[in-house]
């Protein structure tokens, strides 16, 4: 959110941000009371594998030059590409002691997880030690060590509470800013809500999705009153927080309220921690969410998960999670279209098909022939509009046309919109080439469908038929019919 708020900041003020952060905050309560957030479960597993990973890969990266005591007037750069050329040039600037202050929290972190006492947090045990034997030891020996003071100013960390203040804003500049509120709800939502999948994942358990949209949109629309910019749920320390015991709500408020008591009471003291430290937690942090079981493994699944989850990683890693989670999931959907197209199967039959199958199938047992001239075809799998193509292309390659066309859909779960442009294509075809066209079997949603479409007005309510068996019933009396009309 910081790059985008910086962005917003210039183009629009300081008050700008603020309304378009409570406007922001008004769509996001929305999304949660209309159980938008309830569509985060529809998240393939390659996709949150990949996009945990890569925000991991991503954590390490942009850790590495505090982990190194990287000395330079220049910021690092926040692009992927940009940050390791600034890594590659600044190398040289790495200090000692920042590299043994991180290797001793990250090999502190790791014993006491393994052998102390997991009610205190292994981060927290790690901060206070090494920042405690850092200022015991004299400067002479250790040389300048880089805080969060000396790196962001020993201010940063304010020693009150904000006080109430309405932003000023001019009401024809409210329509640009509510466009510009869209650019913080996506990324807000779509972070908090990938927070609350990846905490699910630590802890075994499931949130409530649209309850968190709501509390994100509640929050938003409450701290631009107080000069807050937008706040979302942040993956990182929700996964510090799992990691370090937290299994319910009651974590969230302690943390809340630990770090108004820093920002109350030690502020002064905090400033003082090395940045060091910081790193290699946030690297142990890292090293522990990231699905690398998944990537071990990445040969051994099949080549479109394979694909996708690797285009989730990769791009969480060049550019952000919102691009990551547009493309990735937009691959993942095209990927379930070509299953859902090659699992459904299409087939047809004539009564030469029938003479040919064995004497205990189906079609012997119930029905005694398939007349000459009808076509039967049967459908087993959701229709939906990849396999409408496929249906259309199937009929075309059917010449000549039959005088009747029984369509089976008894074993279609569900079709759509597209699905029924293609029948009644069908349909058409067989009237103007003179014949029949019969539906059959199909079940009670398929048909609302249907009737909202007046599609059964169209081929007429005497063509709907309960099974095959009425269906081919039907078409004896049609193509009887017909013989007589041409006699």
């Amino acid at each position: 959110m910081i790059p985008i708020s910086i962005l917003m900041i210039e183009r629009y003020g300081f008050s700008g941000i603020l309304v378009a952060t409570f406007i922001a905050g008004i769509i996001l309560a929305t999304f949660g009371f209309f159980k938008i957030g309830s569509l985060m479960k529809y998240l393939p597993w390659s996709v949150v594998s990949g996009f945990t990973t890569g925000i991991a890969i991503s954590i390490i990266i942009d850790e590495i030059g505090d982990f190194l005591g990287i000395r330079t007037s220049r910021q690092q750069p926040s692009e992927f590409f940009d940050k390791l050329s600034w890594l590659y040039k600044n190398t040289h600037t790495s200090t000692s002691s920042s590299i043994l202050i991180a290797s001793a929290t990250l090999i502190i972190i790791y014993f006491w997880s393994k052998k102390g006492f997991k009610q205190i947090p292994s981060s927290i045990v790690a901060l206070f030690l090494v920042t405690l034997l850092v200022s015991l030891i004299p400067s002479q020996l250790t040389g300048p060590i880089i805080t969060i003071g000396s790196k962001f100013g020993f201010s940063t960390i304010p020693s009150h509470l904000p006080s109430f203040s309405l932003p000023s804003i001019k009401l024809h500049e409210i329509p640009s800013l509510f466009i510009a509120s869209l650019t913080i709800v996506i990324p807000c939502a779509v972070e908090s809500l990938l927070a609350g999948v990846i905490s699910d994942r630590l802890t075994g358990t499931n949130h409530n999705r649209n309850t968190e949209l709501i509390a994100q949109g509640l929050s938003n629309m409450t701290i631009p009153f107080f000069g807050g910019l937008p706040s979302t749920g942040i993956i990182v320390q929700t996964s510090l927080n799992v990691r370090s015991g937290a299994r319910t709500p009651v974590a969230a408020l302690v943390y809340s309220l630990t770090l108004l008591l820093v920002v109350l009471l030690f502020s002064t003291y905090v400033t003082r921690i090395p940045m060091g430290v910081m790193a290699a937690i946030l690297t142990a942090v890292a090293l522990n969410i990231g699905e690398w079981r998944d990537l071990r493994r990445l040969f051994q699944i099949p080549l479109s998960e394979r694909c996708i989850l690797l285009t989730a990683l990769l791009l969480t890693i060049f550019f952000n999670i919102v691009v990551a989670l547009e493309v990735s999931m937009l691959f993942a959907a095209m990927v379930f279209i070509k299953r859902i197209t090659e699992a459904t199967e299409i087939s047809y039959m004539t009564t030469h098909d029938l003479s040919k199958s064995p004497k205990s199938d189906f079609f012997h047992q119930k029905i005694k022939a398939i007349p000459e001239g009808v076509l039967i075809c049967s459908i087993k799998g959701p229709l939906l509009f990849g396999v409408a193509e496929k249906l259309e292309q199937t009929f075309k390659a059917q010449t000549p046309l039959p005088t009747v066309f029984i369509l089976k859909l008894d074993l279609v779960s569900i079709m759509d919109a597209t699905a029924l442009n293609v029948i009644e294509i069908i349909s058409k075809n067989i009237h103007q080439n003179g014949g029949v066209f019969i539906l059959c079997g199909i079940n009670t949603i398929n048909r609302s469908l249907m009737k909202r479409a007046k599609f059964i007005e169209f081929i007429g309510e005497k063509n709907f038929c309960m099974n095959l068996e009425a269906a081919l019933d039907r078409s004896r009396k049609l193509t009887a019919h017909m013989a007589i009309s041409q006699t």
